[in-house]
């Protein structure tokens, strides 16, 4: 989240030392792109669908730490 937003990330990273409920919000986003990739990448009948519902998650997650951490920079776009 740090390398895709860039004129965000000091904004982000004051924010994160002092609330720890975007902490838990950058964890899980982090823990959805792992798991995402994973599925991306995996062979099984559904794994598609999976991948696809985790990048939904990951989408929400940026826009809730986005909003979170009030800052006036929109993200890129949600990796494919």
């Amino acid at each position: 989240l740090m390398l895709r937003w860039s004129e965000g990330r000091a904004a982000l990273r004051m924010k994160r030392a002092l609330d720890s409920m975007l902490i838990d919000l950058c964890e899980d986003y982090g823990l959805a792109c792992e798991v995402a990739t994973y599925r991306l990448n995996s062979n099984t009948a559904n794994a598609a669908t999976i991948a696809e519902d985790y990048r939904r998650l990951v989408a929400e997650l940026e826009l809730d730490i986005h909003q979170r951490a009030g800052a006036g920079s929109s993200f890129t776009t949600v990796p494919t």
